[in-house]
């Protein structure tokens, strides 16, 4: 289950050129076995790919899922209609003027 900072304020956003603009993604992990450990980001153009990513963790797990909360900043975007899909299933569209 992913959500992120963007669901409240990414689509329709307007950044100014040379901003930054910090995406915060989140979700639990089905079991404990799994961890957050990093992000995977890919861009084509003005389409942008961010992926969180786990690692499964051998041996005895925790039998509460694990949750995270991690932030990914963006920067250097310049002027035009960008949309960014997180973990490819959630998709937000914005743009950067001069």
């Amino acid at each position: 289950d992913i959500y992120s900072s963007l669901y409240d304020n990414g689509t329709g956003q307007v950044l100014k050129e040379g901003s930054t603009l910090d995406a915060v993604v989140g979700g639990t992990f089905a079991d404990g076995c799994w961890t957050f450990v990093g992000f995977d980001y890919q861009r084509t153009g003005n389409l942008i790919g961010l992926n969180a990513m786990a690692r499964y963790c051998p041996g005895p797990c925790a039998d509460i899922a694990q949750e995270f909360r991690e932030t990914y900043t963006i920067y250097g975007l310049a002027t035009g209609h960008y949309i960014i899909v997180i973990n490819g299933a959630k998709k937000f569209e914005f743009d950067v003027v001069k």
